[in-house]
């Protein structure tokens, strides 16, 4: 698959993964733990079934970013991840401070388009693939490869907070997995506390797929629409009154010459090219958008974008730190 299709394909079928540098996890190891070789092994109940996870899994494949990032902080880094469509063969921004040289790239992991040969290429002895597209059509053949945990309410409808409680059980890390909530969840506190006014505020948020049109994130279940919800945030009632894409849950594609249905108190756009930013920003509906005219708009990256579409435990502390200096602006003026 070429870079471009590549891209397309992650537009249209995947939450964008990513972001931030916050070593929350190898330094966060309680006196209660026990050692890996001491570990019983556990089982893990989910929507597709009930997963026996081996003692100590040493050879661990995940398939999405939040899982990859939990197991990451709780001091297991996996064999293989989702690939970085941002930065090919690259590190993500939010691994800094934890080694993850020897990490393979699993192609197709964000647009559900994984072929099983690579997997079992692998010799994996755990799979995490609550954030796969198509875990549903796959779980039962990998399942075959190796013990594979699921979702818990849908694909990209865990929150952060679920994955990596899963991904502590699975390795026996459940209270070091708990204090790594916590502090998180104590930051994103921190955040709403700092920011009042954005009680009832309303926001849209977008990735360009194409010079002409965006897909709009419509999914009143969405891990990011959870996020923004505890900040005070709601979706604009606009977005409700979209129609769905078949071919992507829980996203509405729109022409740009309707970018009226996207204004809000804050606009959050994301951009997998640069030339796709310069298209969209340079349509004269677009650039009409109170949001865009008053400053609440934040044009993001693919990474930027990533970190804040899909939370993870790594990625959620510094999306925070990108968000706030636009959402100061957001609130009414004292």
């Amino acid at each position: 698959m070429t870079p471009t299709r590549s891209i397309t394909a992650f537009v249209r079928r995947a939450p964008l993964l990513l972001l931030v540098p916050l070593t929350l996890g190898l330094s966060a190891c309680g006196d209660d733990e026990t050692s890996a070789d001491d570990r019983a092994a556990a089982t893990v109940e989910h929507a597709l079934g009930t997963t026996e996870v081996p003692a100590a899994p040493k050879r661990i494949v995940s398939l999405g970013g939040a899982a990859t990032d939990a197991a990451i902080a709780l001091g297991v880094t996996p064999i293989a991840g989702p690939e970085n469509l941002a930065a090919p063969g690259q590190a993500r921004p939010w691994h800094e401070g934890h080694d993850v040289s020897q990490m393979k790239e699993i192609a197709g992991a964000v647009t559900g388009q994984v072929k099983l040969d690579q997997i079992l290429a692998l010799k994996p002895d755990l799979i995490f693939a609550g954030e796969f597209a198509n875990a549903k059509e796959l779980y039962p053949q990998l399942a075959k490869i190796a013990p594979t945990i699921a979702y818990q309410e849908g694909p990209y409808e865990d929150s952060w907070q679920t994955t990596t409680t899963v991904v502590g059980q699975a390795l026996g890390r459940e209270s070091q997995a708990k204090d790594l909530i916590a502090k998180t969840e104590a930051q994103v506190a921190r955040v709403a506390a700092d920011h009042p006014g954005l009680d009832g505020r309303t926001w849209t948020f977008f990735v360009a797929q194409s010079p002409s049109r965006v897909g709009v994130l419509v999914n009143p279940k969405d891990s990011l629409t959870t996020l923004l919800g505890e900040l005070g945030l709601k979706p604009v009632p606009a977005q409700q009154r979209l129609k769905i894409d078949a071919s992507t849950p829980g996203v509405a594609g729109l022409s740009i010459e309707q970018a009226r249905r996207l204004d809000a108190d804050v606009v959050f756009g994301t951009y997998p090219a640069p030339p796709l930013r310069k298209a969209i920003e340079g349509n004269g509906v677009f650039g009409q958008l109170d949001a865009v005219r008053d400053g609440r708009y934040l044009a993001l990256d693919l990474s930027q974008g990533g970190g804040l579409r899909a939370p993870t435990v790594l990625a959620l502390p510094w999306s925070l730190e990108l968000l706030e200096p636009t959402l100061k602006k957001v609130e009414p003026a004292a």
